[in-house]
């Protein structure tokens, strides 16, 4: 008995729930205010879409950005930020960059990226480094400094033996972010580099000339201009031979041996290098050398009377690279250091540190990129003197006008 009036107690109850729930409905369609399904978890409707063609999302359906560079970039500097949170240590060889250049590279690659790492500058020369770098290689060292500086022809051995990067595409990781690293990648002069090598400077042996004693209208235009009478023991030269030895890439090493003769005639002052020798020029000690470009802005922007002219009969070119050894401690860091120093660095703290410039087909950034652009003058159909090949003959040519110097 209980069972059976239990059973009509619920048949009542649901009836009467039915009917509530009419009337419910029946007010919410005719109330604005009453509370619904939210339009964007509606179920969407079915629909067809023609073969071939795939159906948008829905409207509320969010997309993620691409992000800046693109995503093989993102997922780059995610790797060398994870890499850098593991040992905050980083060390490069053969820049002999100042301590106050490290630091403002540290502050402006933390800025662009948000990593933050401590630079530190292996004291070794970049002449010693491919050496040093081979023997690790070749021991099976691992965590070796990120990357190292050097010449085409210095860095080459490194990458012949196996023991440099062969596997980083700079173009598909980086025209995005930067377009005109194709152009620096189209530089290399050397093929064995261009997976594992970045040029980030440009350099040029130019004529610097003391304007307290010789007017820019009449400063030497060439190089055989000096050697003129009227700069008779006004000349300075690099006593190791360096000048005229280069020239070899684009003189005979009859006519470079020819110029050391007349050049020692006219009694120069010998120098031990660029550095000196713009200290020379800039104190009048000598009127006028031949420098590394660099050297000669570094005293025109310490306010010192230097200008420079490119000299019409030594054309060459030197092309300095940034090479990334195999067994790296922060691989994926060295890739984004490179290649931000390469497209950054040199116009920010490195050429306003150490006075460093950059030269590409399409690119004036520097003083030496505005004076070929003036002359006309293109930097990658210019002799490279730093390619394997002219950097030997050059290395052992050297010796042969230091003799002549001496004799």
């Amino acid at each position: 008995m209980l069972r059976k009036i239990g059973s009509r107690k619920v048949s009542f109850l649901v009836l009467l729930g039915i009917v509530a729930a009419t009337l419910v409905f029946a007010a919410c369609g005719s109330d604005p205010t009453a509370t619904q399904r939210p339009a964007d978890t509606a179920v969407p409707p079915t629909a067809t879409t023609a073969p071939g063609t795939t159906m948008a999302p829905p409207a509320n359906t969010a997309v993620p950005p691409t992000p800046v560079g693109g995503q093989a970039f993102a997922d780059l500097v995610a790797a060398a930020k994870a890499e850098v949170e593991a040992n905050k240590t980083v060390i490069i060889r053969g820049g002999g960059y100042k301590e106050s250049t490290l630091s403002r590279l540290e502050v402006d690659f933390r800025n662009e990226f948000d990593i933050d790492m401590n630079l530190e500058d292996d004291p070794k020369t970049f002449q010693e480094v491919p050496t040093v770098y081979i023997a690790e290689c070749q021991a099976g060292i691992k965590n070796l400094p990120i990357l190292w500086y050097n010449s085409a022809g210095t860095a080459a051995p490194v990458f012949d033996k196996g023991c440099g990067r062969d596997d980083i595409d700079w173009k598909g990781l980086f025209s995005e972010k930067w377009p005109l690293i194709g152009e620096i990648v189209d530089l290399q002069p050397y093929p064995a580099l261009r997976n594992g090598a970045l040029i980030y400077l440009s350099r040029m042996n130019v004529i610097a000339y003391n304007t307290d004693f010789i007017d820019p209208a009449d400063s030497p235009k060439s190089i055989e201009d000096l050697t003129d009478p009227k700069y008779k023991g006004r000349v300075g030269t690099h006593g190791i031979g360096f000048m005229p030895s280069f020239l070899q890439a684009v003189w005979s090493q009859d006519q470079a041996i020819d110029y050391a003769k007349r050049l020692k005639a006219n009694e120069p002052i010998f120098g031990s290098g660029s550095p000196a020798l713009a200290g020379m020029v800039a104190s009048g000690e000598v009127w006028a050398t031949v420098i590394n470009h660099s050297f000669a802005d570094r005293a025109i922007a310490a306010g010192a009377p230097v200008n420079w002219n490119i000299p019409s009969d030594g054309l060459v070119i030197y092309h300095d690279n940034l090479n990334l050894p195999k067994n790296a401690s922060h691989p994926n860091l060295a890739v984004l250091l490179t290649a931000y120093i390469a497209m950054e660095g040199v116009g920010g703290a490195i050429g306003d540190g150490e006075g460093w410039s950059r030269v590409m087909p399409s690119d004036g950034r520097g003083t030496l990129g505005a004076k070929l652009d003036e002359a006309g003058l293109d930097a990658s159909k210019m002799v490279d003197g730093g390619t394997i090949e002219n950097a030997t003959a050059e290395r052992a040519f050297r010796g042969t006008i230091a003799d002549i110097y001496k004799g």
